[in-house]
Parts: structure tokens; sequence; C-alpha cells
């Protein structure tokens, strides 16, 4: 679906905490997984606690994880925009692999785990 975060949009992914996505790719010389993460408009102003987006590169024996980030656009304004994330994929050229792309609630524990509308946005592996 389209989403628009502060007059920005992007094809998105709704995420809403958890979520496990998985796509199997074969990973081309010199590439880079492109994409963007972020809270949809309606996180902004409801309490929430943010979510904790990251993504995990398994070849099916084991798992690395390529990226984390925590998003609480409620509590920092500073977050209410989509947030770009470039991923260096270059040592995995050439290998069958799962790329797997994960949202979980931002503060376990804390039982606040409403309104938080996580969407990735536009994700795509590129060559450079």
């Amino acid at each position: 679906t389209d989403v628009t975060i502060n007059g920005e949009t992007h094809k998105a992914i709704e995420a809403t905490p958890p979520t496990r996505l998985t796509w199997k790719v074969r990973i081309p010389d010199d590439a880079w997984l492109r994409v963007h993460v972020g809270l949809k408009p309606e996180s902004w102003a409801a309490e929430g606690d943010g979510v904790l987006f990251y993504v995990v590169i398994s070849d099916g024996r084991s798992d690395e994880k390529l990226f984390e980030q925590y998003v609480n656009p409620f509590a920092n304004q500073g977050e209410r925009k989509w947030i770009p994330v470039m991923v260096d994929l270059a040592q995995y050229a050439g290998e069958e692999m799962n790329v797997i792309f994960n949202t979980r609630i931002g503060q376990p524990g804390r039982g606040d785990d409403r309104n938080d509308f996580a969407v990735w946005g536009a994700p795509e592996i590129i060559t450079r």
C-alpha cells in the first residue's frame, strides 16, 4: 500500500509487531539492501511504546543481524518521518540467502503495545 509519512510517500508493507517476513533471494554482486522504516502518522498522537525493526540474513544454518533500529515517534518527534536504511550485502554475493524483516514491540513488559503501526517502505536489493 502507499504510505505517506511527513510528506514522503513509499510503497510499504504494514508490519504491526510482532511480524517476520522472509524472502529467499540470490544476492547479486555489489548488492545493497535499501529500505525505509517508520510508524504511520496515526501512531504519533496515540500513546505507544515504539517498534524495534531489524533485518536478519540467513543461509539456513546460521543467522546474522544486518540492521536494528528502535523507532518511537510518539515519544520522539524527530522520528516522525521515513528513516532510510542502506546495508551492504557484498559479502553474500552469489549466495542464495533468506532476508528476514522483523518487527517487535518496543519495550517488552511495558504493556503499552497499542498504536504502533509499523511499516517497511520500498524494500529492495539494489546494485551499485
